[in-house]
């Protein structure tokens, strides 16, 4: 019976523990390995900086600014003011309907190029805090086209609200320019994502790598997965330094 305790407790000794992650391990281990690190940062901001000026194609905006009060509404009492914000809502719902959208196209002899829905993802309309004013935003790959489609749009919409609301046209106070500078796309931003996904890839590789490895690195890991008690260890006469 005493023997076959001591057999028990002698294979409990030498069972090896349940695999757990050594963070502050994985942490050295790519601490030694920096330069991958380093280098997949270089080779992912590189291959952002390639693809956003040769692969992808520059976008311009143009901006149009309406103004929502008309010649109906004053701006004396502060039931004029808040009814000028309350109709931001609905003229913005009706720039974006289909019938200005449709006549946009028609007056730019665009309907053979796009559809209404094609026009209307170009656009964003944007009412500044605090203002009754809208800011109608084309974005287009051709700097000129933008302007043209955002001008010819805004007046379309302002006739548009008029004839639905029954009020006078709300003024387009400030057309659209030509774009000389690209709004997008983004390559510092572009190159920033492509560098930390550069980063996030090594450390990856790194882990992996790590926990792949099931080699002997210290007695240590021989005390953990075999149970046995380290007595002595040679040294590595290559890694003694002035020493024949």
């Amino acid at each position: 019976m005493k023997e076959q305790v001591r057999m028990e407790q002698k294979q409990q000794a030498v069972q090896p523990e349940e695999d757990v992650i050594d963070l502050g391990k994985l942490f050295k281990a790519v601490l030694k390995r920096w330069y991958i690190v380093v280098l997949c940062i270089v080779i992912g901001g590189g291959i952002g900086f390639a693809a956003t000026k040769y692969a992808m194609t520059p976008t311009y905006t143009s901006t149009a600014r309406m103004l929502v009060l008309t010649k109906e509404t004053t701006i004396t009492s502060l039931a004029d003011l808040q009814i000028g914000s309350s109709l931001t809502g609905d003229y913005s719902a009706l720039i974006m309907s289909p019938d200005p959208l449709k006549q946009t196209l028609e007056d730019l002899g665009l309907e053979d190029e796009m559809t209404y829905k094609d026009l209307q993802k170009m656009f964003t309309i944007n009412n500044p805090s605090n203002t009754r004013i809208l800011e109608i935003t084309c974005e287009d790959t051709n700097p000129e086209r933008a302007a043209e489609i955002v001008n010819t749009h805004a007046q379309n919409s302002s006739d548009f609200i008029s004839e639905v609301m029954e009020v006078s046209p709300p003024n387009v106070f400030s057309l659209g320019e030509v774009a000389d500078v690209q709004a997008g796309p983004s390559t510092s931003k572009n190159v920033t994502i492509a560098a930390i996904l550069g980063a996030i890839i090594a450390i990856i590789f790194i882990a992996v790598k790590e926990l792949s490895d099931d080699r002997f690195k210290s007695e240590d890991d021989i005390e953990k997965y075999l149970g046995i008690t380290v007595l002595a260890s040679i040294p590595d006469r290559s890694k003694i330094k002035g020493k024949n």
